[in-house]
């Protein structure tokens, strides 16, 4: 029994089979004589004839007699004047008659209009009812209209729904619109509301490290969430405030659906073959290239959803899609080649011991010959932690049984943040070196400081750069004495005003690592170079103003008394005499005795005299 809605002479394509409908299609039924199918997240692609086809063991139902037709429409909310003056008519339309009687739910500026005659398909507004509205059916909205004008408030979602793969990361994106003359104070994206209280993303500690907001412009708005997880398939809408209004939250936003991949086989006796399909809950929103993988070893030349191998009983295969993996299955019954890490991905701090675990499984008449793990490959050539330089002394491979391995790294540094594999070999068959195996992360703990919401406290959080895969304890210190509070025992502190001092956060079990101190209300050392700056700065220019001030009297001076001097030399006769023959005995003397010495020259003498001196005078010496 199938259901189809594609046939070229004869050959029918069931729907089930159909890459177009991939997880949105379902067979039910209720007695052996009929069959219901189901088909999810309608698109207007789907707008087509469906038949239904049985086959017994003698006869079988044609493809040529009439089935059901369907026609997918939207919501649209059209405006016309209504037939009192200045009001006006909105109608919730669509291109078809639904066929189940609806019920209307009408949304004005993101908030529910709760009126009894809102339940219709019709609504009349009064003139002053200014605003932006849509309307809702089964949680399917209408694009929003404005009323009254082209300028009005408005959240646009670029997406109703999102399918995303699990530990990858999503964008959920809107554009909001208000009047010109307000200004946005305030932007948040939410998904917990009860009777109107919205917890912000950025707050909420399911997200702690998770969430971004980003922007393009000052009218749009991008929640980026990384390492999804199930617990994140919910709805997400945004909520913006201006200075006079604000967008309500009811108004449905983007729905996101977290998923994972997983094999389906379907095996096909007649030829011989094994069908694998890779396969998820929800039709992937952004369009993924496929890689498959067999006994661990990458197939190249695969990239589609599908694909059909030989049976073999030794064979396994894996999916993966933005280097996130499916399960590894068998081809043939249960037991074939496989490696199962623990984790995908492992956060650990600088300084700490990790353990990177795996099980493994190859058939009962084969044994392991060789066991190792790595992290560098080549084109197939693989090093063994064990042999390189960079783990002497830090590596371990510890095992409790003999389908299970462990890697223990001790004294774990920056430069180990890599992917770890694990390749057995037995007698018979390999596991291949390109099948992905665990991711290390390793980072230190930081002190982060961010205002409280109550006035004058402060928030501290031990932070890490990624989330710790182990659930840590902290442990608080302040001025290097561990605080006891049983309140502490959390990646938060929150302080008083009056609790000043220098705080540090570690991991219970870990004394080596210990985060850097946080001053809070004290002078720190940088505070202190900061000040000391700024003193030597003010000296320098108190005594660069002073030897100026210095050079600029001591100029004037100067001045004053060549001023002096030249006034004098005026009023008087100017006596210029050489004075070779000078009757200064000692000074006679004393050039003779230096005949042998070297000469020395006195360029010009200044001889000084009192102010009651008629003449002073200005010579010229010249010692031979």
């Amino acid at each position: 029994m199938i259901w189809f809605n594609k046939w070229d002479s004869g050959v029918i394509t069931d729907l089930k089979q159909d890459p177009e409908y991939t997880g949105r299609v379902e067979y039910h039924k209720t007695t052996d004589k009929d069959s219901t199918r189901r088909i999810k997240d309608l698109r207007e692609s789907d707008s087509v004839e469906y038949k239904f086809r049985f086959r017994t063991n003698r006869v079988e139902w044609g493809y040529s007699f009439p089935g059901t037709t369907l026609t997918v429409t939207d919501l649209q909310v059209k405006v016309t004047p209504a037939t009192e003056k200045g009001k006006v008519n909105l109608t919730c339309s669509t291109t078809c008659s639904l066929a189940d009687k609806p019920t209307y739910i009408w949304y004005k500026n993101g908030q529910p209009v709760i009126k009894q005659t809102t339940l219709t398909s019709y609504l009349i507004l009064d003139p002053e009812d200014r605003g932006r509205y849509s309307c809702d059916l089964e949680d399917l909205h209408s694009p929003p209209v404005c009323v009254v004008g082209q300028n009005c408030l408005n959240v646009s979602y670029t997406h109703e729904s999102i399918c995303a793969l699990k530990g990858s990361t999503v964008n959920i994106s809107c554009t909001f619109n208000h009047l010109k003359n307000q200004t946005v104070t305030n932007m948040t994206w939410f998904n917990k509301w009860d009777s109107g209280v919205i917890t912000d993303l950025k707050q909420d500690p399911e997200y702690t490290g998770r969430v971004e907001y980003h922007k393009t412009t000052d009218k749009d708005s991008t929640l980026r969430i990384k390492d999804l997880r199930e617990s994140d398939s919910v709805e997400y809408k945004f909520r913006f405030i201006s200075n006079r209004v604000e967008w309500g939250y009811s108004f449905p936003g983007t729905i996101l659906t977290v998923t994972d991949l997983q094999v389906k086989v379907i095996n096909d006796t007649e030829n011989g073959k094994v069908n694998l399909t890779c396969s998820t809950t929800c039709s992937l929103t952004d369009k993924p290239t496929y890689i498959w993988y067999k006994n661990g070893q990458l197939i190249d030349e695969l990239i589609s959803h599908q694909h059909s191998v030989k049976r073999q009983f030794t064979d396994s295969y894996s999916c993966s899609v933005l280097d996130l993996r499916s399960p590894v299955v068998c081809a043939v019954g249960k037991n074939c080649l496989n490696v199962s890490y623990t984790h995908e991905s492992i956060c650990a701090l600088k300084g700490s011991t990790v353990n990177i675990s795996c099980t493994f499984n190859h058939l009962k008449n084969q044994t392991a010959t060789n066991m190792i793990w790595f992290n560098k490959w080549d084109s197939g050539v693989i090093t063994d932690l064990k042999q390189d330089p960079e783990y002497t002394g830090r590596v371990e491979y510890h095992k409790t049984t003999d389908k299970d391995s462990t890697l223990r790294i001790k004294d774990l540094r920056e430069s180990d943040s890599v992917e770890y594999k694990f390749r057995f070999i037995t007698n018979k068959a390999e596991w291949g070196y390109s099948f992905p195996g665990t991711t290390l992360t390793v980072t230190d703990l930081q002190v982060k400081v961010t205002p409280a919401t109550e006035k004058g406290k402060v928030n501290l959080t031990c932070s890490t750069t990624c989330s710790l895969t182990d659930k840590p304890t902290y442990i608080w210190y302040k001025n290097g004495q561990p605080l006891t509070k049983q309140t502490t025992l959390t990646s938060y502190l929150i302080l008083d005003p009056e609790d000043r001092g220098r705080y540090s956060c570690g991991i219970k079990g870990l004394k080596d690592s210990v985060s850097h101190e946080f001053s809070v209300g004290e002078p720190t050392f940088v505070n202190y170079v900061v000040v000391g700056i700024i003193v030597a700065v003010v000296i320098l220019i108190l005594c660069l103003s002073g030897f100026i001030w210095f050079r600029k009297k001591t100029s004037k001076s100067t001045s004053d008394r060549k001023d002096t001097a030249v006034t004098e030399q005026r009023d008087s006769s100017h006596v210029y005499d050489n004075i070779s023959d000078m009757v200064l005995t000692s000074t006679a003397a004393q050039t003779t005795d230096t005949d042998n010495q070297d000469h020395h020259h006195y360029d010009r003498v200044h001889l000084c005299s009192s102010k009651k001196q008629e003449v002073p005078l200005y010579s010229i010496i010249q010692l031979p």
